[in-house]
């Protein structure tokens, strides 16, 4: 079964980076980005779930703690 990641960053190079790392360290993991939290919502709403979710906790349209939790 593969793992699904999903990195939430607004600076395109931290995903590309830790992208790449966790693609260097889990075999047949899915890894899905986003750069806001529109996005963010809208890939989890898509994909239904994820093992791991990276978030900015202040990324555009976040709002510090409160955005973990309306992801929750």
């Amino acid at each position: 079964m593969n793992s699904v990641v999903v990195i939430a960053d607004d600076h395109p190079l931290f995903r590309d980076a830790m992208k790449q790392a966790i693609e260097g360290l889990i075999e047949d993991c899915e890894i899905l980005t986003a750069g806001d939290i529109e996005s963010l919502r809208s890939t989890l709403k898509e994909k239904g779930s994820a093992d791991l979710v990276m978030l900015d906790l202040s990324m555009p349209g976040s709002s510090g703690f409160s955005s973990l939790v309306l992801m929750r």
